[in-house]
């Protein structure tokens, strides 16, 4: 069993995260990895936190907005280094099985689609949607939440990693929806409509 590369160049291990597939990897080994936050960037507008992880000879540093993001940032890193130099075996000689590794913070919100959204029923004089959480699965470390968005008679749902995350990512399958539905026309600030009934 080996330890590779997805398509996209990402790990591939299951859906555990880097931290608990490096320390999985090392513990079989008999070693620990060692942390260290080397940047705190508590105090500014945009925080941002890195970690370095050293073990097997090797280090690597990690970068992310909490200091959560920047370790698995970190692990994952270290994981890529260490397969470049060759599959990854424990201590009885056998290789390390992979399969996907998903961080919590990967599909992290980039865009606020919530407040697109909501700009575009302003624009259009739609009523704003409504967000309900219909689902919540998985270990504590690894929950995974459902989001429904209901915009008048259009209904969406979409899953992720966080509730944040899930509701962003249904708001963005909603605005494609309209889209859709009523063309790119409606949704511009330009010619605002009368009133709009979807």
């Amino acid at each position: 069993m080996a330890v590779f590369l997805g398509e996209n160049g990402e790990l591939a291990m299951g859906n555990k995260t880097p931290v608990t597939i490096l320390q999985e990897i090392l513990q079989k080994k008999g070693l620990v990895p060692h942390y260290e936050l080397i940047y705190n960037g508590t105090g500014t507008l945009d925080p941002v936190f890195k970690f370095q992880v050293s073990a097997e000879g090797l280090s690597a540093i990690g970068d992310g907005k909490s200091k959560k993001q920047a370790k698995h940032d970190a692990a994952a890193s270290l994981l890529k280094r260490m397969l470049n130099r060759g599959p990854v075996v424990d201590n009885g000689g056998e290789e390390v099985v992979a399969e996907i590794v998903v961080s919590p913070y990967d599909g992290s919100v980039q865009t606020n689609f919530v407040g697109r959204l909501e700009e575009i029923c302003v624009i259009n004089r739609i009523p704003f949607p409504v967000y309900i959480q219909v689902g919540e699965e998985g270990p504590p470390h690894a929950r995974i939440f459902s989001m429904k968005c209901q915009l008048s008679s259009i209904s969406e749902t979409a899953t992720a990693r966080t509730k944040k995350q899930a509701k962003h990512l249904v708001a963005q399958q909603m605005i494609q929806r309209v889209q859709e539905i009523l063309g790119e026309e409606f949704l511009s600030s330009d010619n605002p409509p009368e009133q709009n009934d979807l």
